[in-house]
């Protein structure tokens, strides 16, 4: 088993972090930090303090999707048979490796597996709980089935790597795991909750935060993106690309600016991404050369 942290600038809370990880009572575990070029103190903190986790530094940002594939590459590669993705800031508690093991053991059918996530004050993350509805899955007593949970603690199977693959490219930061988890389920994947273990996700007052313009008309594009990519979804790409070029065209032949027509150049190309990962998401293993 791999447990996988990303980093950037995290040194508030990797020790926290990598010592749940290192204490917790699972055979064969072995814990990767793959660092996006934190300017912080959070690689000397692994060197100094966690001489056993493996660190990668390949010298950049990467992205969040970009540097677990890297980490997932290598755990694919050694043989891993379950691999755990957990934000920096975050931490796991004692029964939760067991408890994820029996569960995925028992129901073989899941790709992913959440614990119950909560905040540092020990209650239901508030963003946890808008797509987690404790009131609705009470039929199962170990695991719930939802169609999305977010990435800052995902407990998978190689057998669903292997086929699903890894994070599109598509996505740089924010949405790689709503695309991934609509991937899951196209592959023929569970995802749920272990509603008997959970860990801290300590975001603190960040979720909370009042969104700035710029930050609404970036979640809004994430949105969009998402939604087009769904490969569980027909969408009229190709009929937009055409409606777009030929818009381009007209605008160019009547003299418009510059500025217009980059902006129309700049929709299509990201058009054309969206149906290359259409594409290539439909097969198996996508996005993972290992």
């Amino acid at each position: 088993m791999y447990t996988i942290v990303v980093t950037y600038n995290g040194a508030e809370w990797i020790k926290k972090c990598l010592s749940s990880l290192v204490e917790a009572p699972v055979v064969d575990h072995k814990i990767l930090v793959v660092d996006n070029g934190s300017q912080d103190d959070t690689v000397t903190l692994i060197q100094n303090h966690f001489t056993q986790v493996q660190l990668l530094l390949p010298g950049g940002n990467l992205g969040f999707g970009k540097a677990n594939n890297l980490g997932i590459e290598k755990a694919l590669s050694a043989g891993a048979d379950y691999i755990f993705l957990l934000n920096q800031d975050a931490w796991i508690n004692t029964n939760t490796f067991p408890e994820l093991i029996r569960c995925m053991e028992k129901y073989p059918e899941f790709g992913i597996l959440s614990p119950i996530q909560l905040n540092a004050d020990g209650n239901l993350d508030s963003q946890f709980r808008k797509y987690y509805k404790t009131e609705s899955n009470t039929e199962n007593q170990q695991v719930d089935e939802i169609k999305f949970v977010n990435a800052s603690g995902w407990f998978m199977t190689a057998a669903c790597i292997q086929a699903v693959g890894g994070f599109s490219p598509l996505f740089f930061h924010y949405g790689e795991d709503a695309d991934y988890c609509n991937r899951v389920r196209y592959h023929g994947f569970k995802i749920g909750v272990a509603k008997q273990c959970s860990y801290i996700h300590d975001r603190g007052g960040r979720a909370a935060v009042p969104l700035v313009a710029e930050k609404q008309t970036q979640q809004m594009f994430v949105a969009n993106l998402v939604r087009l990519a769904n490969i569980n979804r027909g969408v009229w790409l190709n009929t937009s690309l055409n409606f777009l070029r030929m818009s381009k065209n007209r605008l160019e032949g009547k003299g418009r600016t510059q500025v217009v027509t980059k902006a129309f150049t700049k929709s299509i190309k990201k058009l054309q991404e969206v149906v290359s990962h259409r594409k290539a998401a439909k097969q198996k293993g996508a996005f993972i050369s290992y």
